[in-house]
């Protein structure tokens, strides 16, 4: 009889020595201890954060399905799994709003052929899904929409994709809400392109001159094959009250956030917080802190509508929300509320009662075309890697320099 769950996510879980905490790794230990806790025997397949074309993932023969944890690379390597095997694709946010992100940043470089693969990539895996699970309902419109475009005969579309939300559920124990005046601001987690790193630095400039006893806590920064340059403009502000701590182990970090009364950040605008979500939110709330944060994720608007969080909207709303929580903290209502609405029950009820029956979607029509654009697309890559082609083509840059040197009259007996 199958009855093993493979798990597909961006490794390692996070511990007491780990330096590593974002999303991806939440998800996965999340998504673990939920299957286990369910009852489930889990074979778990760790992949590195940057994708690996011949990645292969190991499937027991009592495989009773697949689940991915995270978007890009788990999604990935999940497509190289026999395709006779049913497949739930974790699909929080989209490759291509993050993409967008990344163009808006400033200092960032984006290819042409990162545009293109990350179109295949996406293409190929709600393709090669049987069920997703999206991070939120915004987000499940668009990938309803996507579907469409290649699968309009399955009248049963819309029932393949599932609102799956940041569970409220992390690896350590959740603090009491805290009743201290904040003195101390933390701001962590990858310093990603849809972080407002200069209207986040002007917030906190205004904020330190009008608190006298304010200190800036900043954990995590720039993160390597994603983005680094917002984690290096972050690590080059300067005041006496501002502590930078970098990527700290997990236990050290617990330790220092425990003292922090709220935590702060600034979206970017752009398509990625209209999508996605924000798990710093949920892991400031987790700690028993307060939250001034952007409201642009549904998340967020949530939480804002319930008046349990400080919306930063304009200027001077840091340092103001700041003094207004001197005299009325949001915990620990916060807590209880995300407890009931984002308890892992609750988020990952649709992955249970699919895996009751993880049954194979007909198959699209697309879907060789878009199987076979993600083999070329990885080909392509494999090639530009190479030693070779990287010779080649300085090789063909130089004589393009130097053919712009050679008289027209020489060039006309070509």
């Amino acid at each position: 009889m199958k009855n093993k769950i493979v798990l597909i996510g961006i490794g390692p879980f996070p511990s007491g020595h780990t330096t590593e905490m974002g999303f991806a790794h939440i998800r996965f230990w999340s998504l673990y201890h939920t299957l286990t806790s369910a009852g489930y025997s889990v074979h778990c397949s760790a992949v590195p954060a940057s994708v690996d074309h011949n990645l292969e993932i190991d499937i027991p023969s009592d495989t009773l399905a697949v689940v991915t944890a995270g978007s890009f690379a788990p999604a990935q390597a999940a497509l190289q799994i026999p395709r006779d095997i049913p497949l739930w694709l974790d699909w929080p946010s989209d490759p291509l709003a993050d993409l967008h992100a990344k163009i808006q940043a400033p200092n960032a470089i984006v290819s042409d052929q990162d545009i293109a693969y990350t179109q295949s990539l996406r293409e190929s895996a709600i393709l090669r899904a049987d069920a997703i699970g999206v991070i939120s309902m915004r987000q499940y419109w668009v990938t309803l929409s996507q579907l469409l475009a290649y699968d309009i005969g399955d009248q049963h579309l819309q029932q393949r994709i599932h609102y799956t939300p940041i569970a409220y559920h992390f690896p350590h124990p959740s603090s009491p809400p805290q009743s201290k005046t904040i003195q101390r601001l933390a701001i962590c987690g990858s310093a990603n392109t849809w972080l407002d790193d200069q209207q986040m630095k002007e917030e906190i400039d205004h904020a330190l001159n009008v608190h006298e006893q304010l200190e800036i806590h900043i954990f995590g920064g720039g993160v390597q094959n994603h983005y680094l340059a917002g984690g290096e403009r972050i690590a080059a502000w300067r005041h006496p009250r501002i502590h930078h701590h970098g990527w700290l182990p997990q236990s050290d970090f617990l330790k220092e956030i425990q003292n922090c009364q709220a935590g702060f950040w600034i979206d970017r605008p752009g398509v990625e917080p209209l999508l996605g979500s924000r798990t710093r939110a949920m892991f400031f709330s987790w700690m028993g802190m307060d939250i001034f944060g952007s409201c642009q994720t549904e998340l967020m608007q949530d939480l804002e509508r319930e008046q349990l969080v400080s919306p930063m909207l304009g200027p001077g709303d840091l340092a103001r929300a700041i003094t207004a929580a001197e005299h009325l903290r949001k915990q620990p209502k916060l807590q209880d509320y995300c407890r009931a609405l984002y308890a892992p029950s609750e988020v990952y009820a649709p992955l249970l009662h699919w895996l009751k029956n993880p049954t194979k979607r007909p198959p699209a029509r697309q879907d060789l075309r878009g199987q076979e654009l993600l083999e070329m697309k990885s080909q392509m890559q494999r090639i530009y890697a190479s030693p070779t082609w990287r010779v080649t083509n300085r090789a063909h840059q130089a004589i393009k320099k130097l053919w712009k040197y050679i008289p027209s009259a020489d060039k006309q007996g070509d």
